[in-house]
């Protein structure tokens, strides 16, 4: 007999509604307002100053909130907003989608080529050859980009590790092996002792975007390369559902932290002056 996962108003409440109070303030850990930055010298190397900042970095994120303004509070809301929408429209349209559509090549493109940008390996092998460029020519633009976007990997994956047991939702494929149907609605929340439901958000894409926003804000001048980057780091998310290993709302809120880490470890290097940037993420 088919197993019906319960779905009552007061557990949704607890399991979901109740997390994404916290998501709104998790936003607030890395939105950073330029106006109130206060800026270090880029690193150019790899020392113990340069993991100290790193670690400082990290824990200046949860005191971002408080100086938040009335547009940026509207801009987390907004984001996090659409998960619902897409928790209950479209994450099993999507699904389905992905799944009658099945081919081996775009699998193993996605298992062994866009799926390793999210892991960080591909990232890592790309920040360790842009640091040893950076140091044989001795050029300390390429060092500090390897070394924030070696940062920005750090604190993503910190983060994302942290809302994951928050939240513990299913995988599209758990829900499947348990319920004998796909089921986007199973949010056991923080006390549940079950840590193999890691779906939300999408810890493959937050690397990917993480990555993605750092090299798009320390190239913006160049406009091929942040096309790029946030064109890989799509099709890292993407994968993810393709490979049945998220729904479309982990995806989602994945890239959206992805790119605020980004932005939020350029900006605590790079003063920029408000007015030229635009109150998003």
């Amino acid at each position: 007999m088919e197993r019906k996962p319960p779905l009552t108003f007061a557990c949704m409440k607890i399991v979901f509604l109740k997390p994404l109070l916290v998501m709104v303030f998790i936003l607030g850990l890395i939105r950073e307002n330029p106006a109130h930055c206060q800026t270090q010298n880029p690193p150019t190397t790899f020392n113990g100053k340069f993991i100290l900042n790193g670690l400082k970095d990290g824990i200046m994120l949860p005191i971002q909130p408080i100086k938040w303004n009335a547009a940026q509070w509207i801009t987390a809301g907004a984001v996090v907003g659409v998960v619902p929408v897409l928790v209950y429209n479209t994450d099993n349209p999507i699904r389905n989608l992905a799944m009658r559509n099945q081919h081996p090549d775009i699998l193993n493109a996605a298992t062994y080529g866009s799926n390793h940008f999210g892991t960080g390996l591909y990232p890592g092998i790309l920040f360790t050859g842009i640091y040893a460029y950076g140091a044989f020519t001795k050029n300390d633009k390429a060092k500090e980009v390897a070394l924030l976007g070696a940062e920005s990997l750090g604190i993503s994956a910190v983060y994302v590790t942290v809302l994951k047991q928050i939240f513990k939702r299913e995988r599209p494929y758990q829900t499947v092996a348990q319920y004998q149907t796909a089921n986007p609605f199973i949010w056991e929340g923080p006390f549940s002792k079950n840590y193999t439901h890691v779906s939300f958000p999408s810890g493959h894409t937050i690397t990917a975007f993480a990555c993605a926003s750092l090299i798009a804000h320390e190239y913006k001048d160049k406009k091929a390369i942040p096309i790029i980057a946030y064109s890989v780091a799509a099709l890292t998310g993407l994968g993810r559902i393709y490979l049945d290993k998220h729904w479309s709302s982990d995806v989602f809120m994945g890239a959206a932290l992805g790119v605020g880490v980004g932005a939020f470890v350029y900006h605590r290097y790079h003063k920029v002056q408000p007015k030229s940037l635009p109150q998003t993420f």
